[in-house]
C-alpha cells in the first residue's frame, strides 16, 4: 500500500510560506515550504521509501495526512535553477526544474543585467583585445555608442532598410541575381559513353562502356554567392537573437517588427531556386575582389563590413533562464566592469592616463576568451607629472607571505585597486577593495553578517611587510540600499536596473579618493 508513485497518480506541485499561504513561485532568501499533492498514502512505514532531491541534495520529507500531501523544507536560498527529483524504491517517479528569479529585479532586472554582459561588454570593452587602442592621450575614442539592445536594434535596421546613401539588404536581394561560373559537378558519376559527350577513343567501339563523367557544368556555388549567403546567415542569426533576448511581455512592438524583418528576409532567398545549393561558409568571410566587380555586390561587401566592425555576443537557447544557473558569477563580474569604467572616468578626469588594460584573455589557444580571468592584472594607470602608480587587479589572492600578505586566513578581494610610490621607499602602498554580494542579510536591507565581516577582515588582515594596515577602502556591492558602516567600509547599491545611479555613486567614490592621494 503506502503512497503511490507518480505512474498510478498525477503529482502536481505547488509552494506555501510558513504561514500556509500559497505562493506563486519560491522566494530568494527565505525559507518556505515546497508540497507535492497527488500521492495517496494508508501506512506510515512506506514513507522512507521515498527520498526528495534538491540539487543533488536530499530533503527531509514531511508527510501530512489531512491534506494528503508531502512537504519538504525550502532553505534560504539565492536565485537559480534547481532541479527537483522525487525517489520511489531506487526510481525517480518526478522530476522538474525550480526557478528562482531574483525578487528585487524580477525578470525585467536580469534582462537589464544580461543585455549590459552581453552587448555593453563586446562593444564597449572589447578593444582590449588590443590593449589600449581604445584610448589616444586618455581620450576614450569609442563615441556615438547607442547601448543595449537598442545598438543592435539599429544597426539591423540600417543593414535591411534602404538609407539615403545606399540600399537595403533587402531590396539589395530583390535586385540580385546570382552569378554562375562552369565547374566540375560535385561528385563525378560513371556515365554512358555517349552521354559523357567527350568520350575516350576506345568507348567509341563499345558504346555501352561506362566512363566518368566528367562535362563542366554551370553552378551558382560561387566564392561571390557564397559570401552573400554567408551574410544572410549571419544577419538571421542577429534577428533570431535579439529576438529571443526580449521578453514579449515588455517589447511587443519591436518584437514584431524584428519578426516581420526575418519573415521578409527568408522570403527573398526564397525566391532563388539555386540558393539551397549554394554552400554555406565554414570559416569567416574573406571578401575577393569579384564582390567589388559588380555594382549589386558591393552593397553586401559593406553591409558585412559596418556588421563586422563590432563584437557579437551569441548566447545559447533561453539566455534568460540559463543565466540563472551562474548569476553570481554575472553579477560579480557585471560590478566589476562598472567599478572600472568608473575609475577610468574619473581618472582620466584628474590627469591619469592609461598604461596597459586588458580585461580579456585567450582561452587553451581557442578564438575564445576569459573575461577577468582569476589573479590578473586588467588595468594600469600612471600620471605624467608623477612615479605614483595605480594598478587594478581582479581576484588577487593574498596569502601568508609577499610584500603585502594577511596576517590571518588568506584574502581574495573581487577587485582590488593598488596605489604604490616607487620613488618612496618608506611610504606604504594603500588597497582600495570592493566585492561583489548578490545575497542580502536576514532583514533584507543591509549586506548578509558574512559579508560584512569578510570586509572587517580585509581592513584587518592585510599588511605591509612592516606590518602596517594598508586598507584605506572596502566596499560591499549588493543589491540592498547604500550604507556607511564604518569610515573607510562601506555598502554600495549596486542593481541592474538603475546603473546610472551606481555609475554616480562609483564616479563620486573615484573622484573623492583620488583627490586624497599625495602625488
Amino acid at each position: 500500500m503506502g503512497i503511490e508513485t507518480a505512474l498510478q497518480t498525477p503529482i502536481s506541485l505547488c509552494f506555501e510560506n510558513l504561514q500556509g499561504e500559497v505562493l506563486k513561485a519560491l522566494p530568494e532568501w527565505e525559507s518556505a515550504w515546497i508540497v507535492l499533492e497527488g500521492l495517496q498514502r494508508s501506512s506510515f512505514p512506506s514513507l522512507p521509501d521515498y527520498m526528495l532531491e534538491l540539487d543533488g541534495f536530499t530533503l527531509p520529507l514531511q508527510w501530512q495526512p489531512d491534506r494528503r500531501i508531502l512537504m519538504a523544507l525550502w532553505q534560504r536560498q539565492g536565485p537559480g535553477l534547481y532541479p527537483l527529483r522525487l525517489w520511489y524504491q531506487s526510481e525517480c517517479c518526478f522530476e522538474t526544474q525550480l526557478e528562482v528569479w531574483p525578487t528585487g529585479w524580477g525578470q525585467a532586472g536580469l534582462f537589464a543585467l544580461l543585455e549590459e554582459l552581453h552587448y555593453l561588454l563586446p562593444l564597449e570593452w572589447g578593444h582590449a583585445l588590443k590593449p589600449g587602442s581604445g584610448f589616444v592621450h586618455g581620450q576614450n575614442t569609442n563615441t556615438g555608442r547607442l547601448r543595449g539592445w537598442r545598438q543592435e536594434f539599429a544597426k539591423l535596421q540600417t543593414c535591411l532598410m534602404d538609407q539615403a546613401e545606399q540600399a537595403g539588404l533587402l531590396s539589395a536581394l530583390a535586385a540580385w541575381e546570382p552569378n554562375q561560373a562552369l565547374g566540375l559537378p560535385g561528385e563525378l558519376r560513371q556515365v554512358s559513353a555517349h552521354q559523357a559527350r567527350k568520350p575516350l577513343f576506345r568507348t567509341v567501339l563499345d558504346p555501352s562502356r561506362q566512363v566518368l563523367d566528367q562535362r563542366p557544368r554551370w553552378s551558382s556555388n560561387t566564392p561571390e554567392n557564397r559570401f552573400v549567403k554567408h551574410l544572410v546567415q549571419q544577419v538571421e542569426t542577429r534577428l533570431s537573437h535579439l529576438l529571443g533576448l526580449l521578453p514579449e511581455k515588455d517589447f511587443g512592438p519591436e518584437r514584431a517588427q524584428l519578426q516581420t524583418w526575418l519573415n521578409q528576409l527568408r522570403l527573398r532567398t526564397a525566391h532563388f531556386s539555386d540558393w539551397k545549393d549554394i554552400q554555406a561558409l565554414s570559416a569567416p568571410a574573406t571578401p575577393g575582389l569579384g564582390l567589388m566587380a559588380r555594382v549589386s555586390h558591393r552593397v553586401f561587401l559593406t553591409h558585412w563590413q559596418k556588421l563586422s566592425r563590432d563584437f557579437v555576443f551569441v548566447s545559447s537557447e533561453g539566455p534568460l533562464k540559463r543565466s540563472l544557473e551562474n548569476l553570481p558569477w554575472l553579477y560579480q563580474t557585471w560590478s566589476i566592469l562598472q567599478v572600472i569604467l568608473a575609475l577610468l572616468q574619473s581618472a582620466q578626469l584628474q590627469g591619469w592616463l592609461p598604461e596597459s588594460m586588458q580585461w580579456l584573455f585567450p582561452w587553451q589557444d581557442s578564438a575564445f576568451v576569459r573575461v577577468l580571468p582569476r589573479g590578473t592584472m586588467v588595468l594600469s594607470l600612471k600620471r605624467p607629472d608623477s612615479q605614483l602608480k595605480i594598478q587594478v587587479w581582479v581576484e588577487r589572492q593574498f596569502g601568508a607571505t609577499g610584500p603585502i600578505h594577511s596576517i590571518s586566513y588568506a584574502q581574495r578581494p573581487d577587485l582590488v585597486v593598488q596605489i604604490s610610490y616607487p620613488d618612496r621607499q618608506n611610504q606604504p602602498d594603500l588597497l582600495w577593495l570592493w566585492d561583489a554580494k548578490y545575497r542580502l542579510g536576514d532583514n533584507l536591507k543591509r549586506p548578509a553578517k558574512a559579508d560584512l565581516d569578510r570586509m572587517h577582515a580585509y581592513r584587518d588582515a592585510l599588511r605591509s611587510q612592516r606590518g602596517e594596515t594598508l586598507v584605506e577602502m572596502a566596499c560591499i556591492l549588493y543589491p540592498g540600499p547604500t550604507q556607511t558602516f564604518d569610515p573607510g567600509l562601506m555598502a554600495l547599491q549596486a542593481s541592474p536596473l538603475s546603473s546610472e545611479q551606481l555609475q554616480m555613486d562609483l564616479n563620486r567614490q573615484m573622484t573623492g579618493l583620488l583627490a586624497g592621494l599625495r602625488l
